[in-house]
């Protein structure tokens, strides 16, 4: 199994998941399983255009996900 990261590229609402952090055994296996729960995105994780999926390295320390609202 691998650590994928998706993250959304357009604008995002209120409601609306803006990534996801995903177990799988490939990148396609990671967008469907992220497609199980959305948000009022609806099911656009599969959408290349939409969403960018990294695979994780895990032979480098690294910050996975970072979430900031701004003041």
């Amino acid at each position: 199994m691998k650590i994928y990261l998706l993250t959304r590229t357009g604008k995002i609402n209120h409601d609306e998941y803006m990534s996801k952090v995903i177990i799988a055994r490939n990148p396609a296996e990671a967008r469907s399983l992220a497609n199980i729960k959305t948000g009022d995105e609806g099911k656009i994780w599969e959408d290349i255009e939409k969403v960018l999926c990294l695979e994780i390295d895990l032979t480098m320390p690294s910050i996975v996900l970072a979430s900031f609202k701004p003041g």
